[in-house]
C-alpha cells in the first residue's frame, strides 16, 4: 500500500493480531492444537486486504498491470489465504475420516505455497528501486 496511513494500520495490526492470537490459545483452543480460529480470522482479513489493494490498482494505474507489484503480492495473498480457508474448512471434515485424504490436503496446500511463493517473487522483481 502506498498511503502512509495504510501502512501505517497494517503495522500495527501485526501485534494486534499476535495479542489476539495469544488471547484465544488462552481462553479458546490449547497450544497444542492447530489455531484453527485466529487462522481463519487472519485469512479473511488478509483476503479483505488483497481485495482493498486490487479496487486500489482499479482506481489508481500505475502503468502496464504486469509491472504493478501491488498486483503480483495481492494476487499471491488472495490465492495463498483462499485457498487455505478453503482446504482449512473441508480438511476438517476429511481429516477426522482418513489419513490419506490428509496426505492429498497437504500436497494441494504444498503446490499452492510454491505458486504463491512465485507470485510474491514477481511482485518483488518489480518493485521500484530506491
Amino acid at each position: 500500500q502506498e498511503r502512509p496511513s495504510l501502512q501505517q494500520a497494517l503495522r500495527w495490526s501485526i501485534p494486534v493480531f499476535y495479542a489476539v492470537l495469544i488471547l484465544n490459545k488462552i481462553l479458546f483452543e490449547s497450544f497444542s492444537d492447530l489455531d484453527s480460529i485466529s487462522r481463519s480470522i487472519a485469512s479473511v482479513a488478509i483476503v479483505g486486504a488483497a481485495a482493498l489493494t486490487f479496487h486500489r490498482i482499479m482506481v489508481e494505474p500505475h502503468g502496464p498491470l504486469r509491472r504493478d507489484s501491488r498486483l503480483w503480492v495481492a494476487c499471491a495473498a488472495l490465492i495463498y489465504h483462499a485457498g487455505t480457508l478453503t482446504l482449512f474448512t473441508l480438511g476438517q471434515e476429511m481429516m477426522a475420516d482418513n489419513m490419506a485424504e490428509f496426505e492429498k490436503i497437504y500436497f494441494i496446500h504444498s503446490t499452492i505455497n510454491v505458486f504463491t511463493n512465485l507470485l510474491f517473487a514477481g511482485g518483488f522483481l518489480c518493485r521500484k528501486r530506491r
